[in-house]
C-alpha cells in the first residue's frame, strides 16, 4: 500500500495535487467500470473516496468529466484519487502527516502476532 501514490496508479492524481509526502493508498474498480474507490491513510487521517453509479440505469462511468457512458473507463486513480489528494494535501498539516510506521515483518504472508 506504500507506493501506490509513488509509482502506481494514484501517482498522477498525487502528484497534481502536489502531494509528495508518505501515504499508505489502495485503489479499487469494479469490473465494468461501475465504480472506483480510492482509500488512503498517514499518520492521524484516513479516508475514502467512492465513485459510484446512482442513476436510474445501470451504465459504465466514464472519467475526465464524471459521467455515464457505453464504454467505462473510470478507474480508482482518477477522481477517486484526485479529490482524496486534493482534500488530504489541504488538511493534512491540521490533522496529520509524518513518517508511517515501519513494516512489521511479523505480518507478511498472513502470519501476523500470535
Amino acid at each position: 500500500m506504500g507506493d501506490d501514490a509513488g509509482s502506481g496508479t494514484a501517482a498522477t492524481a498525487a502528484k497534481s495535487s502536489g502531494w509528495s509526502a508518505p501515504v499508505s493508498a489502495k485503489t479499487g474498480t469494479t469490473e465494468s467500470n461501475l465504480s472506483a474507490a480510492f482509500l488512503g491513510f498517514i499518520p492521524g487521517l484516513a479516508g475514502v473516496t467512492y465513485a459510484f453509479n446512482d442513476g436510474g440505469t445501470v451504465a459504465e462511468l466514464c472519467t475526465s468529466p464524471l459521467r455515464q457512458c457505453g464504454a467505462g473507463n473510470l478507474f480508482g486513480g482518477n477522481e477517486p484519487a484526485r479529490t482524496f489528494f486534493q482534500t488530504l494535501t489541504a488538511s493534512a498539516g491540521r490533522y496529520g502527516g509524518g513518517k508511517l510506521p515501519d513494516l512489521d515483518r511479523s505480518y507478511l504472508h498472513g502470519r501476523g502476532r500470535r
